[in-house]
């Protein structure tokens, strides 16, 4: 399906065929209040559930930076899910030109659900952020190329509150994607919704399945609900999802992630580079020898050449910058022997085009089995294994795929049992 507006006379078709599949799948799907007169879109907003309160509306759009990327006014309306859905990956995605000397991404700020229906049951949701490009620059997803992911767990819903994401990259192209994928269960309406005028059309996308997990790597590959402007399905406003964006200049280190292919995607441990360090708990790179690790360093200038790279426990074996982005530069570990230890890679000597960087590092604790993260192997690890055991891969559980196989099993589970009581020093 392409992305270009519906003609008036296949609206009704588009709309109709695509209730008909998801109504099949015994999933059922409602338009907003605004839309009953015309035909049932196939998306379902929070102001129908039964549950609202006054409306909430702010008399005045906030006022924000040039830096800040946004096509919302701070306020929602209303809040968008699928309905009759026991579960569904829900992906929603705003479309923003890169203003220059704002083109390296520093967060993404999302608001969640709406002061029109107070839904406590969003809170604690964990969601991913998620930054893509766009290759050849005609403001169309379908075929966006994702640049980072970033977790994070859904607070202060309801209250038009922007919970802010870390994750910095640089946009290359001159069209980006900011949004996320949020695992949502029966009668949620997790996307805060702009309805108020002015409204940028044809800025907003959705997409989502609702047979887990959804692929935010290939958009159009979410069948569910096909990757499409929100316009499509009968909606007019914007997604309050946001980006803060800064200058690419000095070259600097933007991010670092430990990143593994698991059941064919790509899963990162981001690491951040302040504060305490973040936890890779898998067993390594499939194929690779024992412990082999793969270390991102994201940085704000294509990389032309890095002089060297050391890590204080194991043996660097392998750097390269990225083929495909530049702006990445991976390092490959062999740390067979430091498991329950704090590892550090650095990096010297790392040269742009017009300037250098003496050093970079990042720092992870190594500790199989810990599947929470929170630097001990204990019964809660084993239980969070066992309870997604035979499920595929997706960013809720890919933890708990030790052994990186794409599926959750009993030897994962295993695992983790044999690892109960190992933890990490205390930083």
């Amino acid at each position: 399906m392409t992305l270009a507006p519906p003609s008036k006379a296949n609206e009704h078709t588009m709309k109709s065929s695509i209730l008909h599949k998801l109504c099949f799948a015994i999933v059922i799907l409602l338009a907003v209040p605004a839309m009953n007169a015309r035909a049932a879109g196939p998306l379902g907003s929070a102001s129908q559930s039964g549950r609202s309160a006054s409306p909430h509306r702010s008399i005045f759009p906030k006022l924000l930076p040039e830096e800040v990327y946004a096509i919302d006014d701070g306020t929602a309306e209303d809040a968008v899910g699928i309905s009759g859905a026991d579960l569904a990956d829900f992906i929603s995605l705003n479309e923003f030109a890169v203003v220059p000397d704002a083109e390296t991404i520093t967060s993404i700020s999302i608001a969640w659900g709406t002061p029109v229906d107070f839904d406590p049951s969003l809170d604690g949701l964990p969601y991913l952020a998620i930054l893509w490009s766009d290759p050849n620059g005609d403001g169309d997803p379908s075929d966006a190329v994702v640049l980072g992911t970033a977790p994070g767990v859904i607070s202060s819903q309801g209250t038009d509150t922007f919970l802010v994401t870390d994750l910095a990259r640089t946009i290359s192209t001159s069209n980006f994607f900011v949004g996320f994928v949020v695992r949502q269960t029966l009668n949620q309406y997790p996307a805060a919704f702009d309805e108020s005028a002015p409204n940028l059309s044809n800025r907003s996308y959705i997409t989502a399945d609702v047979t887990p997990p959804g692929d935010i790597y290939h958009l159009t590959n979410n069948t569910d609900l096909p990757l499409f402007q929100i316009e499509g399905y009968g909606l007019f406003g914007n997604w309050l999802i946001r980006a803060d964006g800064a200058s690419s200049s000095p070259l600097r280190l933007l991010g670092a992630a430990s990143e593994i292919g698991q059941g064919g995607k790509l899963f990162d441990i981001n690491l951040p580079l302040t504060g305490p360090a973040a936890v890779e708990c898998r067993n390594g790179i499939v194929g690779k020898n024992e412990r082999t690790y793969k270390w991102v360093f994201t940085f704000s200038q294509p990389i032309v050449s890095v002089d060297d790279a050391t890590v204080h426990c194991g043996a660097a074996q392998h750097i390269e910058i990225d083929a495909e982005n530049p702006y990445k530069v991976n390092l490959f570990t062999s740390n067979t022997r430091c498991d329950q230890q704090y590892v550090t890679a650095t990096l010297t000597g790392i040269h742009s085009s017009s300037e250098t960087l003496a050093s970079a590092s990042a720092t992870m604790g190594i500790l199989v089995g810990d599947v929470d993260g929170n630097g001990t192997v204990d019964r809660a690890d084993a239980e969070q294994a066992r309870s997604s055991r035979v499920d595929p891969v997706s960013f809720t559980n890919f933890r708990a795929d030790v052994f990186v196989s794409g599926v959750i099993d009993q030897r994962d589970v295993k695992t983790v049992r044999r690892h109960v009581g190992n933890s990490l020093p205390s930083q």
